[in-house]
């Protein structure tokens, strides 16, 4: 029968498929709870350091943390000492909390496609054969009553792949197998009793994907200069420019997955090749 095991063989053989919750909500109170602690412990040194001001027989001392400590040792009552070292180790897994919730924070949200495949093969017979439910199986369940907030808590540890790639696998790859590469292709988990999976490289995707890249940047400037050169009036280019503009800015933005900045440089110098071409072609429309 299907168990946790099955699941860990599965998800370690296909990590993307490794889809676990972050607890952002615990994340939050355990911050909460810790911060509040250091609240009325930053209070309750302040009140210390007050009282020890206040003893004549500590003014000796209250100046140097390093005679504070001693006179500690040799059992003088210097309260903001042994308050002090109460905060420090609360400070510290305060801060430890913090870094550790701030790095999970920067994992990658799964892909639905990848969501769907974990609940197919959970749900299906010949893979998980519903061996979860109940609250275990909340996190990866589409018709739970919380499916909508589990899924923003939701984190793959491994990165998908980027945008064009993974339009390609979702788009492409259903369709191939169906028709035609199920022929060809050996159910890679059927050794390990997962049921029935096939795998394709993403390698060939990839290199798919930069084709298209490199259809694309060539075509932009290539059909654009041919546009504007076959179309005969000022105000008919100028309305052809921006529309390539725009065009061109989109498909760095959302094929290219550039980040703004460059976005905003390669889309300027685009559109100053484009303004330096109309107004060449414009000189010279004048001089014949």
């Amino acid at each position: 029968m299907p168990a946790y095991e099955q699941l860990a063989v599965l998800t370690s053989r296909f990590p993307e498929l490794l889809i676990i919750r972050r607890f952002d909500y615990l994340s939050a109170r355990v911050i909460l709870a810790l911060q509040a602690d250091l609240q009325h412990l930053e209070k309750e040194l302040k009140q210390y350091i007050e009282l020890d001001e206040k003893n004549l027989d500590l003014r000796n001392v209250l100046a140097s943390w390093g005679e504070m400590c001693e006179a500690v040792e040799e059992g003088q009552p210097i309260l903001q000492v042994r308050k002090m070292q109460q905060i420090q180790d609360k400070l510290k897994t305060y801060h430890e909390t913090i870094l550790r919730i701030s790095q999970v924070q920067q994992l990658s949200s799964p892909s639905k496609q990848n969501r769907s495949r974990l609940w197919t093969w959970l749900s299906s017979p010949d893979g998980g054969d519903n061996f979860l439910t109940g609250i275990e199986a909340d996190p990866w369940d589409a018709d739970c009553p919380q499916a909508s907030s589990i899924s923003r808590d939701l984190s793959v540890l491994k990165a998908g792949p980027d945008r064009l790639d993974s339009w390609l696998a979702d788009s492409f790859i259903p369709k191939w197998h169906l028709s035609v590469g199920h022929r060809f292709r050996a159910n890679v988990a059927e050794d390990l009793g997962l049921g029935r999976l096939w795998e394709y490289d993403m390698k060939a995707l990839h290199l798919s994907g930069n084709v298209i890249c490199v259809l694309l940047s060539s075509l932009a400037p290539i059909v654009s200069i041919q546009t504007l050169y076959w179309i005969p009036n000022t105000l008919g280019r100028l309305i052809a420019i921006t529309g390539f503009v725009l065009i061109f800015a989109a498909l760095m933005m959302f094929v290219s997955e550039c980040r703004r900045f460059e976005v905003f440089a390669a889309t300027a110098a685009f559109a100053a090749v484009q303004v330096v071409f109309l107004q060449g072609l414009s000189g010279s429309i004048n001089c014949s």
